[in-house]
């Protein structure tokens, strides 16, 4: 039967056949299908399965990383530590992109912390605001803190920071668990770029390089600089991954290491430092939740003391009983 009438070939036209394969074909019970909706057709899609491993650090979310059975333990390790130190590297950024919007680039060392009149006495000059000019004009507006040169970008420009911003840190906050979207090393990339062509849309010829928001193509490729490692970052040879209060060995694959080659295995592991030692066992309920149940309990244990009274046993009736 030919899809289009009028159709005098008898095994059909191109075009039969091309419209019968862009239909949907409907799900089977024993191979189920997903569909999926694009803006001007409708595919259908084998469902993706994949091992998923929330990661948290001590009780906090961080995030969720998918692999497979067959991957290599030490590509895991890699990606993870690379994931938890972007993150960190993406949040400092984006503090520093809004000081960046209110009060322009960082002056250099000598300079900061001074009182306005006090570089002029000292005879200190930033070489680097003339070079450094924001795109459209600047503002005044002085830092408090004398860390930055107090030139804030046009209303249009602090928008284009401000927006980079706040979508790289949406990409990586806790609600993409709660949404259950993984991330990956190629996006944590993608979002540092982000960043940095933000900054080149409002500073054409850069920023000075000892601004925290300095970044090159180089330096959007390494997550781990060594100032996060010094701080909260764990560098890839030192971290340590747990599940179920078990140390997960670099070697073999991760179906050896989670003892399942089942690849729709959710757990939940913990990232910790070498020196750190084992993560301790999390709370079974929450301090909130235990201060609500003995808020319960107490009103329980009110609400059974103030019953009507027993009236006690005559006097004649006691002494009776007790001789």
């Amino acid at each position: 039967m030919h899809l289009r009438s009028g159709c005098e070939r008898a095994n059909g036209c191109e075009f039969c056949a091309a419209s019968a394969a862009a239909r949907p074909r409907p799900p089977s019970l024993f191979h189920p299908l997903i569909l999926t909706k694009n803006d001007s057709y409708v595919r259908w899609h084998e469902p993706f399965t994949m091992v998923l491993l929330h990661v948290k650090k001590g009780a906090e979310s961080l995030f969720l990383y998918q692999t497979s059975c067959e991957a290599d333990m030490k590509d895991v390790y890699y990606d993870v530590t690379s994931i938890f130190n972007g993150r960190i590297r993406i949040e400092q950024l984006c503090h520093d992109f809004e000081e960046l919007s209110k009060h322009g680039p960082v002056m250099p060392e000598e300079m900061q912390g001074l009182a306005p009149g006090q570089a002029d006495d000292l005879r200190l000059e930033d070489e680097w605001a003339d070079k450094c000019e924001a795109s459209g004009g600047w503002r005044p507006n002085p830092d408090p803190m004398g860390r930055r040169n107090g030139r804030q970008p046009s209303e249009q420009m602090e928008r284009v920071l401000l927006d980079a911003a706040a979508e790289a840190k949406t990409a990586i906050s806790k609600v993409q668990v709660e949404a259950k979207k993984a991330l990956s090393v190629p996006l944590i990339a993608e979002l540092l770029h982000l960043l940095r062509g933000a900054t080149l849309v409002v500073y054409p010829m850069g920023l000075p390089p000892h601004d925290p928001c300095f970044l090159t193509e180089q330096m959007c490729d390494e997550f781990a600089s060594a100032e996060i490692l010094s701080r909260e970052g764990i560098s890839s040879g030192e971290a340590m991954l747990w599940f179920c209060s078990r140390h997960l060995s670099r070697e073999g694959a991760v179906s050896k290491a989670l003892n399942s080659s089942n690849e729709k295995t959710k757990v939940i592991v913990k990232i910790t430092g070498a020196s750190k030692g084992p993560p301790s066992k999390e709370v079974a309920i929450t301090e909130e939740d235990q201060l609500k149940m003995m808020q319960h309990f107490r009103h329980r244990q009110d609400q059974l003391q103030v019953g009507p009274e027993i009236p006690s046993p005559p006097t004649r009736l006691t002494n009776r009983l007790t001789n």
